[in-house]
């Protein structure tokens, strides 16, 4: 016998007893199989388990901008006319106070009354407004 040289008798002491009908060789296939299923599924979970982490990493980092920004647009969309409306009588209401002071031979009071009840419906709405949206503002930005 050739030394390195593996003959019929050395695989099959090292294999263990030879089986009938080659079970041996069966055997090994079998473990060769699981071995390979086994790293294949490796080899697809550690991209699929990165690439969920990554989601959420993702997710963790926009989400609260996200949310901020949706509060924000909210607070703008909800506040934006009672507060128009509002600038618009103090100043609608400023300009028949001023005309009615300047003017020599003062005129009746009943338009700036008028006014003066449009300016208190609008204060009302806008107080309504921050009542509603109290939940929207940062801190900073709530009335004192």
């Amino acid at each position: 016998m050739v030394q390195g040289a593996i003959t019929e008798d050395t695989r099959s002491s090292r294999d263990g007893p030879a089986a009938p009908g080659g079970a041996t060789a069966d055997r090994g296939r079998t473990r060769r199989t699981r071995s390979i299923r086994l790293t294949l599924s490796g080899l697809l979970v550690v991209p699929l388990v990165s690439l969920v982490a990554l989601w959420a990493f993702a997710t963790s980092i926009t989400l609260g901008s996200a949310l901020r920004e949706h509060d924000y647009n909210r607070l703008v969309a909800l506040s934006s006319a009672p507060t128009n409306d509002l600038v618009n009588q103090v100043a609608q209401e400023r300009l028949l106070t001023f005309t009615w002071l300047s003017t020599d031979p003062r005129p009746s009071e009943f338009p700036l009354f008028a006014s003066r009840h449009l300016t208190d419906v609008a204060i009302s709405a806008y107080r309504r407004m921050l009542v509603q949206t109290e939940g929207l503002r940062p801190a900073s930005g709530s009335p004192p």
